[in-house]
């Protein structure tokens, strides 16, 4: 049975590896996949996402997203933070990661920057091991359920707190950008047993994306700011590719 439910625990560890959130739309927070996004343009922003999918009647998966950027234009930098917690309710779990990042900005020429930044993070994954069922637990005549367990699977597990750094950079200018991010470069420890070791996997992630101005001889059908934006990225984690494309269509104050 420890076999079992070290299964199901590495399973559930390489699932928030992998995901972490199920929000979507990087077209509007570029900065979850590149933190030197904070630094774009030089604006102060700041914003808040929730976002819940209903897995049966009795379980859900819940994500919060908090995002702010502070920029020191005259002094060639911004400041970062964002903060992620992802639930899931059965079996119990609670993953929480928060981010500080440092961006600079570099003025190529006229039109071109180049935006290098520092993140220095920090995560959490706890585990609701009270929801956990051994083997011993189970009364295979009556088929009660005893709340206590001998199974040394259940003092093994316990939650796992680490430190995290990452590093990106993007170049762009008022048509184009492209970035690289690289993150987990220290490789933190999650394991679930203090006698193993389990090393986040590192992510290296290139993102690009260009806006075309699709009303350049601003014909009266169109608003007079109509853009199409193209963004695509490619997240590369172990073996495995993620790859995310999405178009975004501005008409005036409406897309």
């Amino acid at each position: 049975m420890k076999n079992k439910i070290s299964i199901i625990l590495l399973l559930m560890t390489l699932s928030l590896q992998a995901q972490e959130n199920y929000f979507v739309g990087h077209t509007r927070f570029f900065q979850k996949v590149n933190a030197s996004y904070f630094g774009f343009n030089n604006l102060n922003r700041v914003g808040i996402l929730y976002n819940t999918v209903q897995l049966n009647s009795n379980q859900n998966i819940d994500n919060k997203y908090f995002f702010g950027a502070l920029s020191f234009d005259e002094k060639s930098f911004s400041l970062g933070i964002d903060f992620n917690s992802f639930h899931i309710d059965r079996p119990g779990i609670i993953h929480n990661t928060g981010t500080f990042s440092y961006v600079y900005k570099v003025q190529l020429n006229d039109a071109l920057f180049f935006l290098p930044a520092i993140s220095l993070g920090s995560g959490s994954i706890q585990y609701n091991t009270g929801s956990f069922i051994f083997e011993d637990q189970l009364d295979q005549a009556t088929g009660f359920i005893n709340t206590e367990t001998n199974d040394p699977s259940g003092i093994d597990i316990r939650d796992t707190n680490y430190f995290d750094i990452g590093a990106s950079f993007i170049i762009h200018n008022e048509d184009f950008m492209v970035g690289l991010s690289i993150k987990n470069l220290n490789r933190p420890n999650i394991s679930l047993n203090p006698e193993a070791e389990e090393l986040k996997n590192i992510k290296y992630t290139l993102s690009g994306a260009y806006e075309f101005n699709i009303n350049q001889l601003e014909r009266g059908f169109f608003p007079k700011h109509s853009y199409l934006l193209s963004y695509g990225s490619f997240t590369k984690v172990d073996e495995a590719l993620y790859i995310y494309f999405s178009q975004e269509i501005q008409l005036g104050e409406f897309s």
